[in-house]
């Protein structure tokens, strides 16, 4: 019997591509079903095309089979079974998996409730800080050089791991503003927390591992980043703009406390099955799921019948607009909206902003005195000219031998491996 799901992706026109896997057919579509079991291609070693469709579904199916017969989870793992038995009432109920179901699910069957139902909902002025600072990891390629002597290392499980770092620590209720006109540039006890500040650059090598924000909004984790590259090579600058978001120290929460015990067991699975594509994606990807929005999606002329606001202002609007998506039939466009009246993300966890900073901090301090060696860097890995003396120092950065050796590096995402 054909397992019955479909696999998607979605092209330049905001539509889904599928292919459902019991019937073999591809179809075109403005919007997924609900009442199915679909997965997103998330795994680049996969083509956004009918071929990568099908493939990713073969793939699918041969994870699947490898967890549930492998034993390491303390219960049954099956993504395909959406029948959920409550022995309590003795009834059957069905939830429809997807890719950010299959991460949350898994991290709420290895977590006690009891560990995280004390996270307070945010308040808007925290969605709209959190927007407005770096939320990613870094990015940085040397322009059109050759290196004969490249190595490449890579953090294995680099976001999973800084989620059960026991230095992680992320807010569990509201801050309060300051007034924030002046900075210490020799103390890196940053209180944690939003800054709005310029900070300019000049030194080549500390754009390697800091990324200037436009908006002029950076986290506590920015700043100590900018402290440090200040201290040991000069050439950065840090005006305070007056205002600052901070949070009581009393009110961060250890991270590794609410997700070591999840990561323990996705260590087990990636040491038995390093090439599982579920695995990468239980692990990759439940960061994101914990920090999506609470918006759902109305059609353009349903939604200009609504009270719509561009601020979280409840008096100017029943409903904020979060993005306005246009394709390729106009009669399709429709609007993500916020209803103000409810919490203004899926879940309570404040680790948005927070987590890639410190992702960035870990990077930094990694290379901190090897940057004029540096010539990429794409947020967990990173190509050096010459050997990384210092790489057993840290416990979870591996070497990449196939991506060693020859290397021409011609911009961020145009590289080669003259070696491999």
């Amino acid at each position: 019997m054909l397992e019955d799901f479909l696999t998607y992706f979605k092209d330049s026109d905001n539509e889904y591509q599928t292919y459902d896997n019991e019937t073999g057919q591809y179809e075109t579509m403005v919007r997924l079903p609900d009442d199915c079991n679909r997965f997103e291609i998330l795994n680049k070693k996969f083509e956004l095309s009918n071929a990568g469709l099908k493939e990713y579904a073969e793939a699918l199916i041969t994870a699947n089979e490898e967890i549930k017969t492998s034993k390491l989870l303390p219960f049954k793992y099956d993504i395909f079974n959406n029948k959920i038995r409550n022995k309590k009432s003795k009834t059957t109920s069905i939830v429809w998996r997807s890719s950010a179901i299959m991460a949350l699910s898994l991290f709420r069957r290895l977590t006690p409730k009891s560990t995280y139902q004390m996270l307070q909902p945010l308040v808007p002025d925290e969605v709209k800080l959190s927007d407005m600072c770096v939320n990613s990891g870094l990015f940085y390629a040397s322009k059109d050089i050759e290196l004969k002597n490249a190595y490449s290392y890579d953090y294995r499980m680099f976001y999973p791991s800084i989620l059960a770092n026991e230095k992680f620590f992320f807010p569990s209720k509201p801050g309060h503003h300051i007034v924030f006109n002046t900075i210490d540039m020799t103390d890196l006890n940053v209180s944690y927390g939003y800054y709005n500040c310029k900070i300019i650059i000049d030194n080549t090598n500390c754009l390697k591992v800091f990324m200037p924000n436009k908006n002029n909004y950076y986290t506590h984790y920015d700043l100590i980043i900018a402290l440090k590259l200040k201290k040991q090579y000069g050439g950065v600058t840090i005006k305070p703009l007056g205002k600052a978001y901070i949070y009581e120290e009393d009110d961060l929460i250890n991270s590794n406390e609410i997700f070591g015990y999840w990561y323990s067991h996705l260590k087990l699975l990636k040491a038995k099955f390093p090439k599982n594509i579920i695995v990468k994606m239980l692990s990759s990807s439940l960061w994101g799921y914990l920090v999506q929005s609470n918006y759902f999606r109305v059609p353009e002329d349903e939604a200009e019948k609504m009270k719509l606001t561009t601020t979280f202002d409840k008096a100017k609007g029943t409903h904020y607009i979060y993005d306005y998506v246009i394709t390729k039939n106009p009669k399709n466009n429709y609007y993500k909206l916020l209803d103000l009246t409810r919490p203004m993300l899926k879940n309570n966890f404040r680790i948005k902003s927070f987590i890639t900073g410190f992702a960035r901090l870990e990077m930094c301090k990694t290379l901190f005195v090897d940057l004029d060696r540096v010539h990429r860097i794409v947020i967990d890995g990173f190509i050096i000219d010459g050997p990384f003396k210092t790489a057993k120092r840290h416990k979870t950065l591996l070497l990449e031998p196939e991506k060693c050796g020859h290397v021409t590096i011609n911009n961020i995402r145009d590289v080669v491996f003259h070696d491999s």
